[in-house]
């Protein structure tokens, strides 16, 4: 999944930073429906032909980029296996380093990582049921709330569009982050 957002700097300047948003591609635990949270899963089969269709497709589009001065200029990652797997074949083709960025993290589930959803149900029903209240305030024992992971994230991409302004910025990341 991609897509093309622009941020505001928050600068008097007023230029603008490109960010290109891409999640990671499959592992083993995104089929199996296990929460993974920050645990380092990395590619499965399906994940890596994944990255290999984005490297395609990043190296078709850069033919276009290029001829309307539009190149990214950066290339961020989620400091997470899976990321950064899915970041290094863009990396080739735009000829970057990946910087690897902790604030770009999956949400922390805590006790959940690493279960799927029945198994979550059978071991901590309580837990489970505060989990389906959405509270935004409120997180399973060892995770992050929603509100505490939606600040993270969104300092995060305002720190990178103040670092980066008037840049175009390819940023790899996961499904909660985008």
């Amino acid at each position: 999944v991609a897509r093309r957002v622009r941020a505001f700097d928050g600068e008097e300047s007023g230029r603008l930073t490109d960010f290109l948003l891409i999640r990671h591609g499959e592992t083993a635990w995104n089929r199996e429906l296990r929460f993974q949270g920050q645990l380092d899963v990395p590619l499965n089969d399906m994940g890596w032909q994944q990255a290999e269709r984005l490297k395609n497709r990043m190296t078709q589009a850069l033919v276009a980029w290029q001829a309307q001065g539009l190149t990214p200029t950066h290339l961020i990652s989620s400091d997470l296996l899976r990321a950064q797997q899915t970041a290094q074949p863009v990396a080739e083709v735009l000829g970057h380093t990946c910087i690897l960025n902790t604030g770009l993290r999956e949400q922390c589930f805590g006790m959940f990582e690493g279960l799927r959803s029945a198994d979550i149900q059978a071991r901590h029903p309580e837990a489970w049921q505060r989990w389906l209240a959405f509270d935004a305030d409120d997180a399973v024992e060892g995770a992050e709330s929603m509100r505490n992971f939606h600040v993270r994230v969104i300092d995060t991409m305002q720190a990178l569009a103040n670092q980066y302004a008037g840049k175009r910025v390819v940023v790899v990341t996961h499904g909660g982050v985008l």
